[in-house]
């Protein structure tokens, strides 16, 4: 008797030490696939996190197991499982980076912008003060106007002209 589960992938790693994995859906390492790329959202730069052990725990219960605050991965996960479950989102978000601050950065698919997040808390009023400023800001000044959006203040959206 074999049993099989099949597991989805919502988001592939590049930690600053070069390795490479998948997280999948329910929040556990997955090893890359020499036959098959998944398309999904890609978190690179600034990681600097110890992998767990392959599906053995998942990225969520890491910070317990491991009680390191600066734990970035259950975060990553959590923010890339935000954006896959959103239709919109998951087809305008294409990478988030992790600058040497530790904040992520997301960068779009439409626009030349670099979108500031910050860290992970009030994701969803993040992306909601985006979406505002995407329907009533851009279309009165263009898509390409502005260089970055800052989205890391609570309540605000901050943008830096373009040069």
């Amino acid at each position: 008797m074999i049993e099989i589960r099949q597991r989805s992938p919502i988001l592939r790693v590049i930690d600053a030490y070069n390795a490479s994995y998948y997280i999948d859906n329910k929040g556990y390492v997955m090893r890359l696939s020499g036959n098959y790329t998944s398309r999904v959202i890609i978190a690179n730069g600034n990681i600097h996190c110890p992998i767990p052990e392959n599906g053995k725990i998942s990225v969520l219960n890491v910070d317990n197991y491991l009680k390191d605050k600066h734990y970035m991965l259950g975060d990553l996960f959590k923010l890339a499982q935000f954006i896959a479950d959103d239709d919109f989102w998951n087809a305008q978000v294409q990478q988030i980076f992790v600058n040497a601050s530790g904040d992520f950065e997301l960068i779009p698919r439409v626009g030349a912008q670099v979108i500031v997040f910050g860290d992970y808390s009030d994701c969803e009023a993040k992306f909601s003060n985006l979406m505002s400023f995407y329907k009533n800001g851009l279309p009165a000044v263009g898509w390409n106007k502005y260089e970055t959006i800052n989205l890391k203040y609570k309540g605000q959206v901050i943008c830096t002209k373009r040069e």
